[in-house]
Order: structure tokens, then sequence, then C-alpha cells
């Protein structure tokens, strides 16, 4: 067993596997089959030292060709500098980017389309565009391949007009992008420089400049912070309507193990006793002091119910046929 939970908890993994693989697997899984061949599998195979992106093998793509998946995801990089408290990945990939070589990401793609020709390519990475200079470098190359790809990102791109034109041209369709709160006070100290409460003050304006280059944003939003009461729902909903947002996540306030969110409230004694099973993203797990666990999960169903209601979708199509028609004109 290997991954994030098992690597923030391994004496809790151990109890459902043979073995338990703690940090990236590059570096310790061929000593594990080795050992399994020779059938002294160790019980923990601890990786102490980052993995050298640019030693990565393609991986067995062809694996996957009889497989129905529109999607095929490819990782160009990891690591997230901005290091949100709620967070587990950064624990486990740390706080610097490190990336696969341009060569390396451009000959992951061949191989996936020549095994799934019309399959829409993701980048997994936590935060794909934050490297502008390897971003822009990656995506020159990109665009003589002619896909069609989704990826994650952080709201700084929309301050790059050249940037954005290179996104779209080099074949995106949907950025995924963490606003966590429309409520400020909810972003202070979310990040160790207040990142994301800083770039905030203009997410609206932030959005139009992404989408008016054709690339939908889906956006991802938690309620259940401190700041939040019964009105976030309504304004959390309006605000991604208002914004047309191409699609929208929401989530509760979630404590997974090992952030630094789940620490600080497991001292304020407000980690509700429940088991991992309950950990969805739509279950309550935390003590708010302003609403009950069933106010937050039926408020997050209501905002659902509202960002995609059938009147929304119609405005929503309205809004991006406009966009790409001045798009085309512009481009005639």
């Amino acid at each position: 067993m290997g991954g994030i939970h098992a690597s923030v908890l391994p004496d809790e993994a151990k109890h459902y596997a043979d073995s338990v693989i703690v940090g990236e697997a590059e570096n310790s899984w061929k000593k594990l089959l080795n050992d399994f061949d020779s059938n002294r599998l160790s019980p923990v195979y601890i990786s102490r030292h980052e993995a050298d992106l640019k030693k990565s093998p393609i991986p067995r793509y062809e694996l996957l060709e009889e497989k129905p998946y529109k999607i095929v995801w490819i990782q160009a990089s990891r690591g997230c500098p901005h290091d949100c408290s709620f967070c587990c990945a950064s624990r486990v990939y740390g706080s610097k980017c490190r990336q696969k070589s341009i060569n390396q990401v451009i000959e992951e793609i061949k191989k996936v389309r020549r095994i799934k020709k019309h399959a829409l390519i993701g980048f997994a990475d936590d935060n794909f565009l934050f490297n502008k200079k390897y971003s822009q470098e990656l995506l020159e190359k990109i665009v003589d391949l002619k896909i069609k790809w989704i990826g994650q990102s952080d709201i700084s791109i929309a301050y790059n007009d050249n940037l954005l034109r290179l996104i779209k041209k080099s074949g995106c369709v949907i950025l995924l992008i963490g606003f966590e709160s429309i409520t400020g006070d909810n972003l202070r100290g979310l990040d160790s420089s207040n990142w994301k409460m800083k770039h905030s003050k203009n997410y609206a304006g932030s959005i139009r400049a992404i989408q008016n280059n054709g690339i939908g944003i889906i956006g991802t939003f938690i309620i259940g912070f401190d700041h939040d009461d019964n009105s976030t729902f309504d304004r959390t909903a309006n605000f991604i309507i208002d914004n047309h947002l191409a699609g929208a996540q929401i989530a509760a306030l979630t404590p997974f193990p090992k952030t630094r969110l789940r620490e600080d409230l497991l001292k304020e004694g407000r980690v509700l006793d429940t088991s991992w099973e309950n950990y969805t993203f739509y279950d309550v797990n935390v003590k708010h002091n302003k609403m009950s666990s069933r106010e937050l999960e039926n408020g997050i169903l209501d905002v659902f119910k509202k960002v995609y209601s059938p009147g929304v979708a119609v405005e929503k199509g309205k809004y991006f046929k406009n966009i790409f028609s001045e798009i085309r004109r512009k481009t005639k």
C-alpha cells in the first residue's frame, strides 16, 4: 500500500497490507520488487529522498489501450509552494516544485496519443503552471501536438496575457483553480505567506481575464471555515453564478491527517470522532461554532443545486458562446 494517506499514517496502513511504501515510490520500488522475488518483503519502505523526476521512465500507457478512459493523466511536476493548511499533498511532495524535462513530458503525450488518439490529456500536477518559464517552454512545444488538455493552476496566471493566450493555443479546455473561500478573513493564515488572501481581492477580475481567453474555470471552494455562517451558502452560489464559472466543486472543511488544519483543530477539540469513511469532502468532520453538521451538509447541497440548475446552465452557455464568438472575430 502506498500513496499520501499511507505515507502520513504508515502505522495505520500496516494493518491493511503486507508492506507499506512511505513517500515517493521511485526510490524504493525496485528494492520492494527484489525483496518480493526473494520472499523477504519488509513491512515498511521509506523513501528518504525526493525522487528525481528527470529519471522517471515513461509510464506503460499501453496497459490502458483496451480501457474506455476518456482522460489519460500525465504528471509533469510535483510540489506546491503555497503550503495550504488543509492540504496534505505538500507534506509528501514538498513545497519546492520539481519538474520532468520538457522532452520527457512531450514524449509521454506522444505515447498517449499513439495509444488513445482522441483522449483528453489531464495534467495531474497540483500546480501545473506555477513555474512560468517552464510552463511557457512546455506549452510552446505542446502547441504542435494539437491536443486538448485540462489541469490545475493557481490564480496568478490571470496576470500574464501572453501566457493566457499560449495556454489556450496549446489546447487547454479547463483549469481547476482553488479559490477556497470568498471571505477574505477565512484565507488569513491559510498559507504561510497569506498568498491566497492577497489574491482574493481581485478574484472577479482574474476570472474574467482567464475565461475571456476561452479557458473555462472549475473553481473549488471550501465551506466550514470559522468565518462562515448560514449566509455563506447563498453568497458562494451567487459568486459562482455571477462570475459564470464553467463549473464548481464545493467541499466541507475536512481535517485530513498530518495537515496543519487537523493539528490546530485537534488542539481546540473540534475534530469529530468519525471514521475515515466519512472523509468524503461532503460529510462534516469538524465541530463548527456557528452551524450544526446538518446545516453545513444541507447548505453545501443547496449550493450545488443552485449552481448546476438548468437556468444557470443556459445562461452560462450564452456567456461562453459570446466569448468564443469574440475570439473567432479577433483571429479572422
